[in-house]
């Protein structure tokens, strides 16, 4: 028996090493795609946290879109102009510090698109005319991004 233990142990070593490699804390497999991914996760989650509203310009796609997740109705549907015009400057002006957590649960990259699943707790406070009161929500989100000029850019989902 004592001389199968190192038989053993090099076949639990081997094993151990042929598995995936994660990024980080997720479950999200290593990959060079994966990996810019997530980069561009964190961009987007820290330009909402110091609302950097440049830095979220620039990871808007060129076609995005957003139903608001109402399928049915088109009323509150917009478009990248709206983001830029009303939906960022209301960031800035309106809300004065923002907590934004993001856990990153999937990724699924086909060429050049990409769906990110995540939870996220968001901890803002804003001003309600003259009133200054915080709100908390938390949630499961999807992203849908496009790659345009080499970078992942948001398709939908903000």
């Amino acid at each position: 028996m004592r001389a199968l233990l190192p038989i053993y142990l090099l076949v639990a070593l081997l094993i151990s090493g042929c598995g995936p490699n994660y990024i980080g804390d997720t479950q999200i497999e290593d990959t060079p795609d994966n990996r810019a991914v997530m980069a561009m996760v964190d961009d987007y989650r820290r330009a909402i946290e110091t609302r950097d509203i440049g830095t979220l310009q620039q990871l808007v796609s060129r076609r995005y879109y957003e139903n608001a997740s109402t399928t049915d109705v088109d009323s509150d549907d917009y478009g990248r102009d709206e983001v830029l015009v009303s939906v960022l400057p209301m960031l800035a002006e309106s809300v004065q510090k923002v907590f934004y957590q993001v856990r990153v649960t999937s990724i699924a990259i086909q060429k050049e698109a990409a769906l990110v699943d995540f939870e996220y707790v968001l901890k803002f406070r804003f001003l309600d005319g003259t009133k200054s009161q915080w709100a908390l929500k938390s949630d499961v989100n999807q992203l849908q991004l496009v790659r345009e000029e080499g970078s992942w850019r948001i398709l939908s989902g903000m």
